[in-house]
């Protein structure tokens, strides 16, 4: 079932080991988390008002922080809501549930799809900042690019059925060392619905 919410706009974390979840820069609304649950399983009335209010609870919890605290500081507040939810379910809806990535409103501990598309997105970015001409021209030769966690970001308009795995632009923060500096940059991409990418502004963010 296609998720109907007209926007997804989300803050991806890259760690070394490539294992953050997906968080949402304004924190995703309780119906929408609602709505992703429902697509899995058919809740009754009971369950769709208790997972409502685990949903909404989360949400003012995550809402209390940035969205560049929420995929390490919340982690434990996103993993208790998961366990309510599956705690409300029955064993047959838990058997679906315990399949399904958080995305797609499951609670699965792996979730192939999005470490794939983390990787895919820190290996073009670091490969451009490698090359780029631009960067270049303002570190020397580059020796080094390593790949920032902080200010990272991806869009989608939520046309596709699974709108996190297929982001339309992004911005993602690369520190770079060349011959004569060593300056951080803001790269800014864009993703065709066959999956490339392109750079389409690089910025000095160096402070």
């Amino acid at each position: 079932m296609k998720l109907s919410l007209p926007s997804l706009l989300c803050a991806l974390a890259f760690g070394l080991a490539l294992t953050p979840a997906v968080s949402f820069a304004d924190y995703q609304p309780a119906e929408f988390a609602l709505e992703k649950l429902e697509n899995l399983v058919t809740l009754t009335p009971a369950q769709r008002k208790q997972a409502l209010h685990i949903y909404q609870n989360l949400k003012d919890v995550m809402d209390d922080m940035s969205p560049a605290e929420r995929p390490a500081k919340g982690a434990q507040s996103r993993q208790d809501a998961l366990a309510a939810i599956r705690g409300i379910l029955t064993p047959e809806q838990q058997a679906i549930f315990d399949r399904a990535p958080p995305r797609l409103g499951g609670g699965a501990k792996s979730d192939p799809v999005m470490q794939a598309l983390r990787l895919k997105i820190r290996t073009f970015v670091t490969d451009f900042a490698r090359t780029s001409p631009e960067i270049a021209a303002k570190v020397g030769t580059v020796k080094k690019a390593v790949f920032l966690a902080t200010g990272s970001m991806a869009t989608s308009n939520g046309d596709s059925d699974d709108p996190a795995a297929h982001p339309e632009s992004g911005t993602n923060m690369v520190s770079v060392t060349g011959s004569s500096a060593t300056k951080t940059f803001t790269i800014f991409w864009a993703m065709n619905p066959s999956g490339e990418m392109t750079v389409t502004k690089v910025e000095n963010t160096t402070k």
